[in-house]
């Protein structure tokens, strides 16, 4: 009897548990097309209830009642999920897959404009979840947005963004965008890092930015953040747009975008889409010249596997703006029919970029993606060093011609592999395990500086029409840098608890030297090789379906090959970043509010070492300097709602408490330059649904940039900075900007105003580059939709 009773029990248990009443759900995973989708995983989230589709597309899953979200996923779709409730006995749905503008479920634009938290966003993390299900700060610009505020660069989609700014132009040469309170936040397009002064966004299908350092998972980047261009791609069934737009300042741009099938098996697919811009500015002799074309292939070589080639071209002739001058620490306000450069100046990018991502599905949860990349970009530029070099007192500007010529080559191989919602008992792991390799390539040649004259700015006299002498070549820098990284990282489901589990290893061997014409002589750099681990940490808790707190540890360890005077190792920089949050979706996912708090602390900042050459001008001088360490913390807060009426809202605030710390050059506690304490943005448009006005869309936004220091505030003479003057501070700034649409069957009519109210504020990168905004500026654009 002793053996027989707990036998007993296990069998009345078994009997019973076979006896509850089960939910059978079937049915039939679509395309658009009413295609069957074969080889599609289907499964009830958090759980191991599961099935592939057949060859006609059918699926079977059986699982006690209860409520459950179904997700359905292919490597070819869009990835679809929906809120289920299983009842006992039979019942059946029937999933209708959109084609797959980017592969493993990457956000595609859709009518229904699905919730932020619920966009699976590869690229911004390289793991296949949900935003929500990841302890990461990511906020998103998507094409209908980027649409309907008609952002021409991407100065014009960051400003939607909590948090991220403009940092500087650098009269006009250079776009650098800033997070967190650090400059220079990293360029991503297609989740590879590019090299590039100014990039084009003409073929974004979306921004991206994920904040802080959690961005570390694709190398050496900053600890801002980095900025992910998601480019647009081929689709499967047949489309295309063409518009036309005038504007302000002698702006014409046309625009064409056209995709579709190439064969009647719809198993490739094409995207071909490009931008003509001729612009002027509100500056006197300042000019735009722009050609930008993107074509993309997509094949399905299987039912589980796909290819992706693109290729990106960029062609961009534009006048350099050095801006205005510091007038007895003061910015002068100097006309705009007054420019104070040469009528030849110039800057010319020209970029070539090919990629190549392969992604197939090893079976059920499991995938491989592979991405190869080669980049190139060529740079060069002759204007006035800066505008730095005023006479003390006075407002005469010493006017030094330079040049530089710029080549900067990346190739890129990643491939990582990804499970989906794989089971280890009563564990749920959605994990990524890849590995990186890449290359960079720069060589740099400069000419030596040559004075033309001096002119007084504010007497207004400035001649533009000037005899210049040819420069002569003073050096040519070129480095090599090679980068291999391995990236683990691993969310595990434990009931309502996520747990994000991350792992790095980067290594960076580095070499390079420069040669000098004038006295015949190459200089090497040292070989350096560095290497280092960089942790993570997160969690997740769901208090409710729709509500969950987030936070998250993160330690970066930055290898670097930077040395002093001496030719001495300055080691390496360590960032810390403690963050937590909530992340919450209502009205059936129609309202999204995201809230974030930071601290990052950055130990041994270390910047290029400068100094004056005999013309004036400020030129790196190929070592480096010593900082000291730099503390961040802040909030942000993100909004996002698409509500039935009509109403589309994006919405968001940041607050930035950055401070310098042991320093030697920064006065303790000082604010980082550029760096707005206070920053918010919304953006309210309205279509008429029905009625005589159907077809009308009405968009106001309204964005806020705080007071900023326009220098730095240093303890010791840098930079051409002294110490003992004033630190001038930029004003803060409200830009207005009003959108009026109305489109008719395909045809579309849009006006819009940016800047309505014709705010004045500067860029300025310390007292060498300071630029106003842009001033207010019409435009009209014509669309046509086939």
């Amino acid at each position: 009897m002793k053996r027989f009773v707990p036998v007993s029990l296990v069998l009345c248990w078994a009997l019973g548990a076979a006896a509850q009443p089960q939910a059978t759900l079937e049915g039939r995973v679509l395309s658009a097309t009413q295609q069957p989708v074969v080889g599609a995983h289907v499964f009830l989230e958090g759980t191991s209830y599961a099935d592939l589709t057949d060859s006609l597309g059918a699926f079977r899953i059986q699982a006690p009642p209860g409520a459950y979200r179904l997700v359905v996923q292919h490597v070819s779709y869009v990835l679809w999920s929906q809120p289920v409730t299983l009842h006992p006995g039979r019942q059946e749905v029937f999933p209708v897959l959109e084609e797959a503008t980017y592969v493993l479920g990457e956000l595609v634009v859709s009518e229904r404009r699905p919730s932020p938290n619920r966009q699976v966003l590869f690229t911004m993390s390289r793991l296949p979840v949900e935003v929500r299900n990841q302890p990461q700060t990511v906020s998103v610009v998507d094409a209908r947005l980027l649409a309907q505020q008609e952002a021409l660069t991407l100065h014009d989609a960051i400003k939607n963004i909590p948090g991220a700014y403009s940092w500087a132009t650098f009269g006009n040469s250079n776009s650098t965008f800033g997070a967190r309170g650090f400059r220079g936040i990293t360029y991503l397009k297609n989740g590879v890092e590019v090299s590039t002064s100014m990039p084009a966004i003409e073929g974004a299908e979306s921004v991206q930015v994920i904040k802080g350092a959690s961005a570390i998972v694709f190398g050496l980047v900053s600890p801002g953040g980095a900025i992910n261009l998601e480019t647009k791609k081929p689709r499967f069934t047949p489309g295309g747009q063409v518009s036309l737009q005038v504007g302000s300042f002698d702006l014409y741009r046309a625009q064409f975008d056209t995709w579709g099938p190439l064969n009647s098996a719809a198993t490739v697919a094409y995207r071909l889409n490009g931008v003509l811009l001729s612009s002027g500015s509100y500056r006197k002799y300042v000019s735009q010249r722009r050609t930008y074309l993107n074509p993309s292939l997509a094949w399905r070589l299987r039912p589980t596997t796909s290819l992706v080639l693109e290729y990106d071209y960029l062609l961009d002739n534009h006048t350099p703006d050095n801006g205005t001058i510091l007038y007895n620490n003061e910015i002068y306000d100097l006309p705009f029919d007054q420019f104070l450069g040469f009528r030849t100046d110039n800057q010319r990018i020209e970029s070539h970029q090919f990629s190549a991502t392969l992604t197939h599905q090893l079976h059920g949860p499991l995938f491989l993606r592979a991405v190869a990349s080669y980049a190139w970009e060529a740079n060069d530029i002759q204007r006035p060093g800066n505008n730095a070099n005023v006479i003390r007192g006075t407002s005469l500007l010493v006017r030094a011609l330079t040049r530089s010529e710029s080549d900067y080559v990346n190739s890129l191989f990643q491939v990582d592999l990804l499970g989906q919602q794989v089971r280890t008992g009563v564990l749920t792991h959605d994990f990524q395990l890849g590995l990186d390799y890449r290359q960079r390539r720069t060589e740099q040649l400069r000419y030596g500086s040559v004075v033309i004259d001096t002119v007084d700015v504010r007497s207004g006299d400035i001649p533009n029409d000037v005899s210049l002498p040819a420069l002569r070549r003073d050096r040519l820098g070129q480095e090599f840098e090679q980068i291999v990284g391995v990236a683990a990282q691993d969310v595990v489901t434990v009931g309502a608890f996520k747990l994000l589990l991350g792992l790095r290893y980067t290594m960076v061997q580095s070499e390079g030297e420069t040669y000098y014409y004038s006295r015949e002589e190459t200089v090497l750099s040292p070989y350096t090789r560095k290497h280092g681990w960089t942790p993570s940490f997160g969690a997740i808790y769901r208090v409710r379906p729709n509500i969950g707190l987030f936070a998250t540890y993160t330690n970066t360890f930055q290898p670097t090959s930077y040395r002093g005077a001496d030719g001495e190792e300055l080691g390496n920089q360590v960032t810390d970043q403690i963050e937590f949050g909530i992340r919450s979706e209502w009205l059936e996912d129609r309202l999204t509010v995201n809230l974030a708090l930071y601290q990052i602390y950055d130990k041994n900042q270390i910047v290029p070492a400068v100094a004056q050459d005999e013309n004036g001008v400020w030129r790196e001088l190929g070592y480096y300097e010593r900082s000291g360490d730099y503390r961040n913390r802040g909030l942000e807060l993100d909004v996002r709602a698409l509500l039935p009426s009509g109403f589309e809202l994006t919405a968001g605030y940041s607050y930035i408490d950055a401070k310098y710390l042991k320093s030697d050059k920064y006065r303790e506690n000082a604010v980082p330059l550029n760096t707005p304490t206070h920053s918010g943005n919304a953006w309210l448009y309205y279509t008429v649904p029905q009625g005589r006005l159907r077809g009308v869309s009405v968009g106001l936004g309204v964005f806020y940039t705080g007071e900023r220091w326009g220098n730095d505030q240093v303890k010791r003479p840098w930079h051409g900075i002294d110490p003992t003057q004033p630190v001038h501070k930029l004003p803060a700034y409200t830009e207005v900007n009003l959108a009026v649409r109305y489109q008719t069957g395909p045809i579309a009519l849009r006006f819009g105003v940016n800047n309505l109210l014709d705010e004045r504020s500067y860029l300025s990168y310390r007292n060498y580059y300071i630029n106003p905004i842009e001033p207010r500026r019409y435009s009209f654009s014509l669309s046509y939709a086939f």
